[in-house]
């Protein structure tokens, strides 16, 4: 081996020692997306306004369904649906609960959460379904799960910005078979709050969710 040989070989070796196993612009941008997720805040039994929006090429226009969103202190995840039919969505330990009330309410009044008594539909959530999927990423984020979007997603930050501005971070799913019918998440973050979790799937159009506070 000659002493030119020598050298590129310590160069390659130099560089694999301090870029570890991706590139070394790889370590920001993960190490900002696990700060953005784990300094996110909802606290227990503080409503939110959301909106939901389905938009596919079968639709002429967006599918919305409007409501509040809150979370308990045991971690289950509630989504009173106000629009267009009131139903209460209940997300806990994977599992998703869809109650209505026994009886039709008058026309723009909106119940409380107690009158949703009559169970609907019930049935686990997979994360092999892109509806499904948005659910359980929304509940593991509202919830603090960083766990949870850690097995399921790659991370990555987008690092520049203006300042002010939402920070987006892109959740690439690990699964090969969750990749054919969703892309990724992404999320829209202002400080310490989460403000939107949309999915992009491809030709088949788009889900998300947007989240804002409440009016006093």
């Amino acid at each position: 081996m000659t002493i030119r040989d020598t050298v590129v070989v310590l160069a390659l070796l130099l560089r694999l020692a301090f870029a570890g196993p991706g590139h070394a612009g790889d370590a920001q941008p993960s190490s900002n997306a696990r700060a953005l997720l784990a300094d996110l805040r909802f606290p227990a039994d503080r409503p939110l306004a959301y909106v939901e929006r389905q938009r596919s090429p079968m639709f002429k226009r967006a599918v919305e369904s409007r409501g509040r969103v809150w979370r308990t202190a045991d971690g289950a995840l509630y989504m009173q649906v106000e629009t267009p039919r009131q139903e209460l969505r209940c997300i806990e330990a994977g599992s998703l609960t869809i109650l209505r009330p026994e009886q039709a309410p008058p026309p723009a009044t909106v119940l409380p959460a107690a009158a949703f008594t009559r169970i609907r539909h019930q049935f686990r959530l997979t994360p092999q379904r892109p509806g499904q999927l948005l659910l359980l990423t929304a509940s593991a984020l509202l919830n603090g799960d960083l766990a949870w979007v850690l097995q399921h997603f790659e991370l990555s930050a987008e690092t520049e910005r203006e300042p002010g501005t939402a920070q987006s971070l892109v959740l690439q799913p690990k699964d090969p078979g969750t990749r054919q019918g969703m892309a990724n998440i992404t999320l829209s973050i202002e400080g310490d709050q989460l403000r939107t979790v949309a999915a992009d799937r491809g030709r088949r159009g788009s889900l998300s969710l947007d989240f804002w506070p409440l009016l006093p």
